[in-house]
């Protein structure tokens, strides 16, 4: 149905195939790999709707990622993809989340991102709990009523502050991901931020892994 309004209105636009492979070229540059969800999402939502969702969306993102920093930003992401019981998103931000940890606070982050993709299998509360424990052990209370919030406002909880409506952009995003993720079974891949490019970290990551045993 996509495909066919896509042709009749703009018959000049790329095919599904030359859309994956840009967006495929374009991610590898940012961030070192090709997704796998790519292909998935193009096939299912069509060229031209991913397109203008990319080109409406990532500006956005990015605007976040700024004023947040990375660490909140994965922090907030991971949350709201393992309430959606999406595996591969939460994988994704997680791992992204334990690098960007380690680089800021020269140690790993108390869960791994096995066991952070884990507790989709939990409710809802018991996840949230769960994450809440994790931030206050680590002094990052100032990141619980944030968590919190990202709960209520995924229910449906009506936006006010600016960061509201930043988790609300993200909310929109990962869902938009994720449902296509889960849909399709797609598989895990690499950390979902330039930071999975410094080869450096990730070999440092890997080995305090390792070593814990």
């Amino acid at each position: 149905m996509t495909s066919s309004i896509e042709t009749a209105t703009v018959p000049w636009f790329p095919g599904r195939a030359t859309t994956t492979r840009l967006l495929e070229t374009v991610t590898e540059q940012w961030w070192g790999f090709r997704p796998n969800l790519l292909p998935h999402i193009v096939e299912e939502k069509g060229s031209l709707s991913v397109l203008l969702w990319t080109l409406r969306t990532m500006p956005r993102y990015e605007r976040i990622r700024e004023h947040w920093g990375p660490v909140r930003l994965h922090l907030i992401a991971t949350t709201i993809s393992i309430l959606d019981r999406c595996a591969y998103c939460t994988h994704g931000h997680a791992m992204a989340l334990q690098l960007h940890y380690l680089l800021r606070f020269d140690h790993l982050f108390p869960l791994d991102e096995a066991t952070i993709s884990g507790l989709r299998a939990n409710d809802d509360f018991t996840i949230i709990t769960a994450l809440e424990l994790v931030l206050i052990g680590l002094d990052l209370e100032s990141e619980v009523a944030l968590l919190h919030r990202t709960a209520e406002l995924r229910d449906g909880a009506t936006p006010h502050s600016a960061d509201d409506h930043r988790i609300c952009q993200l909310i929109e995003m990962l869902g938009f991901l994720g449902s296509c993720a889960t849909r399709s079974n797609v598989a895990i891949d690499e950390a979902h931020d330039p930071i999975n490019e410094n080869t450096a970290i990730r070999r440092r990551y890997a080995d305090l892994r390792a070593a814990e045993g």
